[in-house]
């Protein structure tokens, strides 16, 4: 009858190390007992199965894992920069074309939103506010209303919807004044430096409607 033996690699360097050693023939899940001359006496065998079976301390395995990546046929005509920094130690365990200026990719999400996360928090709520100057009588607003924007990427027409009813909510439905869109928040660049012209990139507006510079156009 064939025996399958199972058994983790931890037991069975257990039982090697702390019984004489003899060899076996595996053969199909059979096991084939050891002839006389097959006493195994020297070591070097136990050490280097030993030495496959370890795993790299973690600096060295995101190393060769990296190495070997870059080895790739994909990456042959591409070019390639990369920097591993730890966190815990503070240092740099891997660096490969570091230096190369490279336009940036989606990867530089990370870095904003560690930053985000670091000098915002993690309850940070983005507002975009409705605001008004002048006086409410007999339903008129006779003043100006400012929409302050906020960098909200997430304003959409059912937060647009809650601004028109807070208005009819105060009793108002006519003013008398103008309506301002407030971008102070930032400058009036909508496209940061060195975007390429024919992307289709949201803008960098502090007043956005579902991620396109329409706020006014849907408002009004």
């Amino acid at each position: 009858m064939k025996k399958i033996i199972y058994m983790t690699m931890s037991f069975i360097m257990a039982t090697l190390m702390a019984m004489p050693v003899q060899a076996q023939d595996v053969i199909e899940g059979e096991v084939v007992e050891p002839q006389d001359d097959t006493e195994v006496t020297d070591s070097t065998m136990l050490d280097s199965l030993a030495a496959d079976t370890l795993k790299l301390p973690w600096p060295e395995s995101v190393q060769v894992g990296i190495g070997k990546l870059l080895e790739s046929k994909m990456f042959e005509t591409s070019q390639v920069g990369i920097m591993v920094w730890d966190m815990d130690a503070d240092s740099c365990i891997y660096k490969h074309n570091e230096r190369q200026l490279m336009r940036p990719a989606s990867t530089m999400k990370l870095l904003t939103a560690i930053t985000a996360l670091d000098k915002l928090g993690g309850s940070y709520q983005f507002k975009t506010q409705l605001k008004y100057t002048g006086t409410i009588e007999d339903g008129v607003l006779t003043g100006d209303v400012y929409c302050v924007g906020g960098m909200d990427p997430r304003f959409n027409s059912d937060d647009l919807t809650a601004f028109v009813n807070s208005l009819k909510d105060m009793g108002v439905d006519t003013i008398r004044g103008n309506v301002y869109a407030d971008r102070s928040m930032k400058d009036a660049a909508l496209l940061g430096e060195g975007w390429c012209w024919d992307d289709d990139n949201p803008v960098l507006s502090p007043l956005v409607f579902s991620r396109k510079d329409i706020f006014m156009d849907r408002f009004l």
